[in-house]
């Protein structure tokens, strides 16, 4: 027992600071329910950049979507398929 008494706690991975985690997330809530304004934008700056991230990737993958597309069908011969629906195309006038 005596050999306790001296020892400080160490630091665990359940506190930041030495506030344990939820002690902190009292905290965090009762900060966003005072100022809900506040809270609110400083969640949406991260979304908004990692929108703006997420949309050039998009663009970039369509864009080369687009190419792969293209580039296969550009020089695509007719298959018996199209030259079936050509006939049929040709046959009803509707």
């Amino acid at each position: 027992m005596s050999g306790r008494r001296g020892r400080r706690r160490e630091r665990g991975d359940d506190d930041v600071g030495g506030i344990p985690l939820g002690l902190l997330a009292v905290y965090a809530i009762a900060w966003a329910l005072a100022h809900p304004w506040r809270a609110l934008r400083s969640l949406l700056r991260p979304i908004k950049a990692l929108g703006r991230r997420v949309r050039g990737s998009l663009k970039s993958a369509a864009g080369l979507g687009y190419l792969i597309v293209w580039s296969r069908t550009a020089d695509r011969r007719p298959t018996f398929e199209d030259v079936l629906r050509q006939e049929r195309e040709e046959r009803d006038p509707w």
